[in-house]
């Protein structure tokens, strides 16, 4: 899964249900009659701030129709995720068998640090 693209989704979306929310109590301060003072940053005119937030989430909806289309040409690599755990694995069972982290970190491909953490936890003796 592509996690930087998923959580770019889930801040836009956080983005539009914050506008959403600030229309709907704006918007409800104007329907009951009990107009909220303007901001300093919005213009004095409802309509006009209503139809600014309105152009601004269709602008965001549209570029997560973009996002997404980019989501889905990007190839997800799940072959990697395979390997990597059996390189752990045998890593790990090397370690129970007394192999140095040297070894370790030759034979399954892994930084030294990792196979010296790998030894520390899984072989026999503790340093």
């Amino acid at each position: 899964m592509n996690y930087p693209l998923t959580i770019a989704f889930g801040l836009i979306s956080l983005v539009q249900l914050a506008m959403l929310v600030f229309l709907y109590r704006r918007l409800g301060h104007l329907s009951v009659g009990n107009p909220a003072p303007a901001p300093a940053f919005m213009a004095p005119d409802p309509d006009l701030a209503a139809d600014v937030m309105v152009g601004a989430l269709r602008k965001l909806d549209l570029r997560i129709d973009e996002l997404e289309v980019q989501a889905r040409q990007v190839p997800v690599a799940v072959a990697d995720v395979v390997p990597a755990d059996r390189s752990y694995m045998l890593a790990q069972r090397l370690a129970r068998q007394g192999a140095s982290a040297q070894q370790i970190a030759e034979t399954c491909g892994i930084f030294p640090s990792e196979a010296e953490l790998l030894q520390r936890l899984h072989g026999g003796t503790r340093h």
